[in-house]
């Protein structure tokens, strides 16, 4: 996988959770899929930078 295509992995995941997110309805599993997310869009951030 190249480094484009491993930060628009990143990047997909870190939108699924913030929807994840979005619609959860107990504030534990809310937190959990934005923490989730907030990884994923560091990892995306790296990659992006690996890549350059």
């Amino acid at each position: 996988m190249s480094a484009r295509e491993t930060r628009e992995y990143f990047l997909r995941r870190e939108s699924e959770c913030r929807e994840m997110a979005a619609r959860a309805d107990a504030p534990s599993v809310r937190r959990i899929h934005e923490s989730l997310a907030d990884r994923f869009a560091a990892r995306a951030e790296a990659a992006k930078e690996e890549a350059a």
